[in-house]
């Protein structure tokens, strides 16, 4: 559902931007802020259908994009793509709000 791709979105971001994974306890927090915020704090689930699904979409389309891009420079070592997920982090993390 959406509140699990946006959470996979933003954990994946901060992951990448803090270089580990997100603990059990992290992720499960994160879920229910999210839900909190979707529920509560936002329009997003006030949007057309069409909107809503547009925005799961882009979140998981970031999240393969960013872990693609992470798992390459782990690899490999190639800074490029390892500026990329980066950047991907970044502009998913300011979408949702974050500085």
């Amino acid at each position: 559902n959406l509140t699990h791709a946006v959470g996979l979105a933003v954990g994946a971001a901060l992951g990448i931007e803090r270089g580990r994974e997100l603990t059990d306890d992290e992720s499960y927090f994160l879920l229910d802020a999210v839900h909190e915020f979707l529920t509560t704090g936002s329009d997003v689930l006030r949007r057309a259908p069409e909107e809503q699904t547009a925005l799961y979409d882009t979140c998981l389309l970031f999240t393969g994009l960013m872990v693609a891009f992470d798992a390459d420079a782990k690899e490999n070592g190639t800074p490029e793509t390892r500026r990329a997920a980066r950047e991907l982090a970044r502009a998913t993390l300011a979408a949702f709000g974050f500085k």
